[in-house]
């Protein structure tokens, strides 16, 4: 009587690799694109945060500056409604901010302007301490947001248009929020 071997054969063994193979060719492209746009959307929720807050406090300094009686006017006001500011938590929370005259060129506000402004916004979103951010006001109206968490991470989100293909190597810096495509019928959201 002859003895019955258990096992597999190597042609079956080669199959089931093969289909495993396959399987995970399929699925390994498709997972990797689910965290970059979850990532993504992470980082254009974060915007949003930003757009809310920054709203808030341009609304506030908009009424307080309608109001003589306020003080704040004084101290620390927008004086225009155009104007373009940024946090970088690398930095320590440096601030940049400057007004868009007329004439296209830039001036930079005050610091007691760029430290008060960064205070109400950091007191609204409470992420501020790991993400750069970049406000573009208009007429007093918050006109859009990018940021980008600064802990090694690559992507970057944006609202009210949000990014779905940031430019590889794009920092928040270099964005010029006036010529970010706030055009929500375009669906490349591509950043300038």
């Amino acid at each position: 009587m002859k003895k019955k071997l258990k096992g597999f054969t190597l042609i079956e063994l080669i199959v089931v690799i093969a289909i495993l193979g396959v399987i995970i060719g399929l699925l390994v492209p498709n997972w990797i694109n689910m965290i970059r746009k979850n990532r993504i959307e992470d980082q254009n929720s974060r915007a949003r945060v930003v757009y809310n807050a920054a709203q808030t406090v341009v609304q506030e300094y908009r009424f307080d500056e309608r109001n003589e009686n306020s003080g704040i006017a004084s101290v620390d006001s927008v004086n225009d409604g155009d104007f373009i500011f940024m946090w970088d938590c690398r930095n320590g929370g440096v601030t940049k901010c400057y007004s868009i005259l007329s004439d296209g060129t830039n001036e930079e506000k005050s610091d007691a302007f760029k430290n008060a402004f960064s205070k109400k916004i950091n007191n609204i979103f409470d992420g501020y301490d790991d993400t750069t951010y970049k406000v573009y006001v208009k007429d007093y109206i918050v006109q859009s947001v990018v940021c980008r968490k600064e802990n090694n991470n690559k992507y970057m989100g944006a609202y009210p248009t949000k990014i779905k293909n940031p430019r590889k190597g794009a920092t928040v810096e270099a964005i010029n929020m006036t010529a970010f495509n706030l055009d929500k019928t375009d669906n490349t959201n591509t950043v300038n």
